[in-house]
């Protein structure tokens, strides 16, 4: 029986004091399709060639926020480019964000959801080659994160950007990207 109430206490102070862990480091790569306009030029283009690096940080148990830079190449590697910064909050409805830490003199525990899915919501600046222009707007998406080890998160996620931008310029993207998350 004492050793049940030990567990229950300490049950207790865990939920009472446990932590988000610190910031997360995301590298993603993947497909994407684009297409853009302006009022002189339009271009249109699929391709794997998608990149993004993301540093996310708990700003409550279930939300992160996440400053970005995204990459679109026409080719894998190099080729006509569209890039800029990205913006955004990250929702975990079912899950937290991040993993739980408690500790006390006798003991510490971690604990952490394996399957984390997730919604995000973004401002999104761009920068295109292909058209000359220079786009801003929302992204909206959704993904999870899987728990590989302690120090490596598996990640996907599909996004959808609309932007806008001067002379009537419009843009649609598309983004299927998968990668890893770095937490620190």
């Amino acid at each position: 029986m004492k050793k049940q109430l030990s567990i229950w206490l300490f049950s207790l102070t865990f939920l009472a004091t446990a932590q988000a862990s610190a910031s997360k480091f995301d590298i993603l790569g993947g497909f994407f399709s684009l297409s853009a306009k302006t009022d002189q030029a339009e271009g249109e283009f699929s391709n794997f060639g998608s990149y993004r690096v993301n540093y996310l940080t708990p700003v409550h148990r279930q939300i992160e926020f996440g400053l970005g830079y995204s990459v679109a190449m026409s080719s894998i590697i190099g080729g006509d480019m569209a890039f800029g910064f990205d913006l955004g909050l990250f929702y975990f409805p079912i899950s937290s964000s991040s993993e739980y830490r408690s500790s006390s003199d006798e003991a510490k525990l971690y604990f952490q959801e394996i399957w984390r899915p997730f919604i995000s919501a973004s401002f999104n600046q761009r920068q295109f080659q292909s058209v000359d222009a220079n786009y801003a707007g929302y992204s909206f998406g959704a993904g999870v994160e899987r728990i590989f080890n302690q120090n490596l998160n598996l990640k996907a996620e599909m996004r959808l950007l609309f932007l806008s931008g001067a002379q009537n310029g419009e843009a649609t993207q598309i983004d299927l990207l998968t990668g890893i998350s770095l937490p620190f």
